[in-house]
């Protein structure tokens, strides 16, 4: 249960990635458009940096706590920032 606990916490990081980006006027383009439409490449590979992030971290048995959800919350907003800075 962890694990969905924790992957839509790493996803919502790379939503709020989006809406920086949105709200600072750097994309016009909506969320699905974003990543499925314009940025399929970068999209694939943060979806399979994120995975290998988020396998990696699971493997330690960690507990859902605010650090550690925190920390998830991060690494998917630094992954979608990484890899999508276009």
């Amino acid at each position: 249960m962890s694990i969905l606990f924790f992957t839509l916490i790493g996803a919502s990081g790379l939503i709020a990635h989006w809406c920086k980006r949105w709200l600072r006027e750097q994309t016009t383009a909506s969320l699905l458009d974003y990543y499925l439409k314009y940025n399929r490449r970068a999209t694939a590979a943060t979806a399979i940096t994120f995975s290998g992030a988020l396998f990696g971290f699971l493997s330690s048995s960690p507990e859902l706590t605010p650090v550690t959800a925190y920390a998830v919350f991060l690494t998917g907003y630094g992954i979608d920032s990484a890899i999508n800075a276009e």
